[in-house]
């Protein structure tokens, strides 16, 4: 089913909500209300959550307040990209209208949904085209900075130089985004699949955006911030004093600075001009975490 008419109400459109969560349980709980505040007399959603063998109750605690919800397991080893994976190749099954890729850590506004909706039908509506992602910008709590959003690429052959993008009170073009919050019609996520497995940790949100855009789909950040979510903290741990042997292990550690996923990423989105940017990259990061 194809949803249309979202302002007007006559069809309900069924989103299957996909998260990555590991141990933390409060937020993962927080985000989940969030969802729950949306305008459920026009949206039908579907929680599909992969726990990545959390620790700390997550699983017990959705399941048990939220007993509707599809828990797909992990081993504990998933991290982000390989978590996202699982749980959307599972959402993808139960055929929705829409996915929503969001991260646990997100609080979502108060009709922020209703929002993305009447953004894509808008945006869709001038091209008669369903092939349109709607990304949601967050803020931080208390201060209002912007956080994550979707980015604009600013070199042809450099595919990690991007500037973000900011919204301006109608649905603006962006040539990639940050997985926070990802509004994924039918027709992209049957042409694209889920997050792809080799970016474990990183790049996979952006390597999704950019799939999307070759593929001749359009990405769009949404009119206004749709909700809350705190920058990420840097957990990479420094370099300095270590041995070769244990930076190279730190380095290429799904929190670093992994060599598969960035090589994979810089050439597919790069080319041939796009490895030769690959040592850069890693210079500048041995720099700033010696």
């Amino acid at each position: 089913m194809i949803y249309k008419q979202v302002s007007c109400g006559e069809e309900r459109a069924t989103i299957a909500v996909v998260m990555a969560c590991y141990n933390r349980r409060e937020k993962t709980l927080r985000a989940l209300r969030s969802l729950q505040r949306q305008s459920a007399d026009r949206i039908n959603l579907r929680f599909v959550i992969l726990d990545d063998a959390s620790t700390d109750g997550t699983a017990e605690a959705v399941r048990r307040l939220y007993p509707d919800t599809i828990i797909v397991k992990g081993t504990g080893s998933l991290f982000w990209g390989g978590g996202m994976h699982l749980a959307m190749k599972r959402a993808i099954e139960l055929s929705p209208d829409f996915l929503l890729m969001m991260n646990d850590d997100c609080e979502l506004f108060e009709g922020a949904i209703d929002t993305a909706l009447a953004d894509y039908q808008a945006v869709r509506s001038e091209t008669d085209d369903e092939g349109h992602v709607v990304v949601g910008a967050m803020i931080a709590p208390g201060t209002g900075e912007l956080t994550y959003s979707g980015f604009r690429r600013v070199s042809r052959w450099r595919p990690s130089k991007l500037e973000r993008v900011v919204p301006v009170g109608a649905p603006k073009p962006a040539d990639t985004m940050n997985g926070n919050f990802v509004l994924v019609p039918e027709a992209v996520y049957r042409a694209l699949g889920p997050v792809d497995k080799v970016f474990v940790h990183q790049l996979g949100d952006i390597d999704y955006g950019y799939r999307a855009t070759a593929f001749g789909f359009r990405i769009w950040i949404a009119r206004k911030a749709l909700g809350e979510c705190a920058a990420n903290e840097n957990h990479r741990a420094r370099l300095r004093g270590l041995s070769l042997h244990e930076r190279w292990k730190r380095l290429n550690s799904p929190l670093g600075l992994p060599f598969r996923p960035w090589l994979s990423f810089m050439w597919r989105h790069g080319g041939v001009l796009g490895l030769l940017q690959l040592p850069i990259v890693y210079v500048r990061y041995i720099q700033r975490q010696s």
